[in-house]
């Protein structure tokens, strides 16, 4: 049976993500990438704009699968473990695929100087009102306009990326962005908010 455009598509980026961690990003060519799925370049094109362009796509496959989980934990009045899936997605994504892979994508988007800040996205708009709602509960003490925060936060993760990728992933990154952030919101002690864990990360229950 055929595959469909999507499934095609998908096993490029599926193949070509392996590639990259078996064999390092700049060490894999589209050729290897086409030799891997059987297909030629002329038909590798026509699924993704350029081997660069493949970073981003994995990045934001991480970015779709947060917003559902953060949305079903808004519905059970969880907030602040929606906050921190909402935030701490890029971050995982980051930690899955390893500092070398990061570093190359963090160089495709420096080379792009078209790229944006991205903001005014679905994600954004969900964040900054589960924000105005955890300021509305009193369970931050930071009542800054929720744009302004999330917004803030958007740097912080952007610049332990960085710090992260090149000084070869030495530190938990998720964890410390969830420790700036604790400082940043002024979160109030209570149930379902945030605990220390034995290796000194922060978690929520």
């Amino acid at each position: 049976m055929a595959k469909s455009y999507d499934e095609k598509r998908q096993l490029i980026l599926d193949t070509a993500a392996e590639l990259f961690a078996k064999k390092g990003f700049e060490d894999v060519s589209v050729m290897d990438i086409c030799n891997s799925c059987n297909i030629t370049k002329p038909t590798f094109y026509k699924y993704v704009v350029s081997k660069e362009s493949i970073l981003t796509d994995i990045f934001k496959q991480g970015e779709k699968l947060v917003i559902p989980n953060m949305i079903e934990l808004r519905k059970q009045n969880k907030l602040l473990p929606a906050f921190w899936t909402g935030m701490t997605g890029t971050l995982v994504v980051a930690e899955n695929i390893g500092c070398d892979l990061l570093k190359s994508y963090i160089v495709t988007l420096l080379k792009q100087s078209t790229e944006s800040d991205r903001f005014n996205t679905s994600l954004q708009i969900e964040m900054e009102s589960i924000i105005e709602e955890l300021q509305k509960q009193h369970l931050i003490k930071n009542m800054t306009a929720p744009k302004d925060i999330y917004k803030l936060a958007v740097y912080l993760n952007r610049g332990l990326l960085m710090m992260w990728a090149f000084n070869g992933g030495t530190f938990d990154l998720t964890a410390s962005f969830r420790r700036s952030m604790v400082t940043i919101l002024g979160i109030k002690d209570g149930r379902d908010l945030i605990l220390r864990s034995d290796s000194d990360g922060l978690v929520y229950a």
